[in-house]
């Protein structure tokens, strides 16, 4: 069932994309309140203030406006405007990204996992010790469900690559800590 929603979701979205290609405005502006949120959290994992993840993200939604005429049909809306994000990102800030901070109290809610405090501690601790690029794409697997071919567009990296990275972070995790198997198994349901 969550995969033929996802597809029904998809679907949704394209059809709402090439809306705004054809100049529907309201179009726009569901495609961004929808997104928004999404978004914004993505950026606040490289920006440590709301003032620069959201003059980041407002920037990017410019740009597709603007540049609307010159745009491509795309199947997965939220993966190209996290990618078109991430781009700006990379752009404003000049340099590798270095930092990904993947939980944030605010936006994890635990106790809708299941989880208690004590093994959300162990959780966030385990993901912290993961390297940034680990982290990241734990981050849009995991908490956003894309798949790994969309994180290999969306980070412009190999599909294998994606793959691998996914896999050293699980054994990472593994080795890290004592109840593993009863965390992934919370985190990745």
């Amino acid at each position: 069932m969550r995969i033929g929603r996802r597809k029904k979701d998809i679907g949704n979205q394209e059809l709402l994309w090439q809306k705004f290609l054809d100049n529907d405005m309201s179009a726009f502006h569901r495609i961004y309140r929808e997104n928004y949120q999404v978004l914004f959290s993505y950026a606040m994992r490289f920006y440590y203030d709301k003032s620069s993840a959201e003059d980041c993200l407002q920037t990017m939604f410019l740009n597709i406006l603007n540049s609307r005429q010159k745009l491509p049909k795309v199947k997965n809306v939220k993966a190209y405007l996290m990618k078109s994000l991430r781009n700006q990102i990379l752009n404003s800030k000049r340099t590798k990204i270095d930092d990904f901070p993947l939980i944030a109290d605010s936006e994890f809610d635990f106790k809708k996992k299941g989880l208690n405090e004590n093994v959300y501690g162990q959780l966030k601790e385990l993901i912290n010790k993961l390297s940034p690029r680990e982290r990241e794409l734990v981050y849009l697997k995991y908490f956003h469900g894309f798949r790994s071919t969309e994180i290999s567009t969306l980070l412009d990296i190999e599909y294998q690559t994606v793959r691998n990275i996914l896999a050293n972070a699980i054994t990472k995790m593994r080795k890290l800590g004592d109840n593993v198997l009863q965390l992934l198994f919370i985190l990745f349901r």
